[in-house]
């Protein structure tokens, strides 16, 4: 082959190769969108409701799953780890973004309405999550009495959509 023959082939080799690596590199970034959206597509939006798995059993939770926003988590009486207990009252929590992997936490907190601690924080909440497949919710909440750290527990929970 002559050495005008071989430029050719090799401007014609380098074509080749920058048309096929300006074509996988468009495949790599469809690919990697593609499965960020079925990563964050997995969780099931909607309303889950379940309850509370341990010795608080009685105690629903509800929350609300809008494409990666969790909103409206809330829990039906307030979690005792003690003797005594207290009236039926609705916890609310602060509204989080879940992660790509589906996991959150979010915070409350219960002020006292009446006595020499009117308005004083006693108990604070924490509720740790994590979204599957399928529609289902487990996780973990903590409470912690701030007056009285006897009464303060964590236990796990489980929701359904």
């Amino acid at each position: 082959m002559t050495r005008a023959g071989s430029g050719a082939v090799m401007r014609t080799l380098m074509t080749t190769r920058r048309h096929l690596a300006g074509r996988c590199g468009l495949l790599a970034a469809v690919l990697t969108l593609a499965i960020a959206g079925v990563a964050v597509a997995a969780f099931k939006s909607g309303t889950y409701k379940g309850h509370l798995t341990g010795r608080n059993s009685r105690i629903a939770i509800t929350l609300k799953l809008s494409h990666t926003k969790v909103s409206g988590v809330s829990i039906d009486g307030l979690p005792f780890y003690c003797q005594g207990g207290a009236g039926p009252e609705t916890i609310r929590f602060a509204n989080v973004k879940i992660s790509k992997t589906g996991t959150f936490t979010t915070n409350a907190v219960v002020k006292y309405t009446t006595g020499p601690y009117k308005g004083q924080v006693g108990q604070k909440f924490t509720i740790k999550g994590r979204f599957k497949s399928h529609g289902k919710a487990t996780g973990t909440i903590k409470v912690t009495f701030v007056s009285n750290a006897s009464c303060s527990g964590s236990e796990g929970w489980t929701a359904v959509a």
